[in-house]
């Protein structure tokens, strides 16, 4: 739950800023004479394929049946996302900027059902619906309460800084994966009984 409203945090305030940080810090290069809304639509095809091609490799190379597995993937694709944001925040290089935006997208992408993955390896057939909603409602609170102060930041300093602060928002969840897989048994099977 916890890990969920810091994600909720980040979400918002990406979701809310990266439109106004590129429009706002770069100039946007002529691409083939064409308008510049091409670039969204460049931006937009360009999540799409790297989000595939990320799923694909989620699907063929992490095992999703194997608990601890599933947590380092979590948390290494967490500490990417970090990265990937802060490079994103801090480059003045147009292009830089396309290729971090591309690697924050596809690093979202893997992120929603490796999560998904994880709680059902620790949840209950009965109890499975209601944790899931209430992991939804974290995230929900996380937007609603730490979205709107990241995007304050943004009018009020820099959007950049307030993108820099949304990376640092995922940082505890590093720390909370760490501890589950030091709590974790080994070889923990799914659905397992503690």
């Amino acid at each position: 739950m916890v890990i969920a409203i810091f994600e909720g945090m980040f979400s918002e305030s990406f979701d809310r800023l990266y439109t106004p940080y590129l429009i706002e810090d770069f100039q946007f290069p002529e691409l083939g004479g064409l308008s510049t809304l091409i670039w969204w639509g460049v931006l937009s095809a360009g999540s799409m394929i790297f989000a595939f091609i990320a799923l694909e490799c989620v699907k063929r190379y992490v095992d999703i049946k194997h608990y601890k597995s599933l947590i380092i993937t979590l948390t290494t694709t967490s500490l990417f996302l970090i990265v990937a944001l802060v490079a994103f925040a801090l480059t003045n290089n147009f292009h830089m900027a396309v290729g971090t935006y591309f690697a924050v997208a596809m690093l979202r992408s893997i992120k929603s059902p490796l999560t998904s993955a994880w709680l059902n390896q620790n949840l209950q057939s009965e109890t499975r619906a209601t944790i899931f909603s209430m992991q939804q409602q974290a995230d929900g609170f996380g937007q609603m309460g730490g979205g709107p102060l990241l995007d304050v930041i943004g009018k009020y300093v820099a959007v950049s800084t307030a993108l820099v602060y949304a990376a640092v928002a995922l940082v505890p969840a590093l720390g909370l994966y760490a501890s589950s897989y030091l709590r974790s048994k080994p070889n923990k099977a799914p659905n397992s009984k503690p």
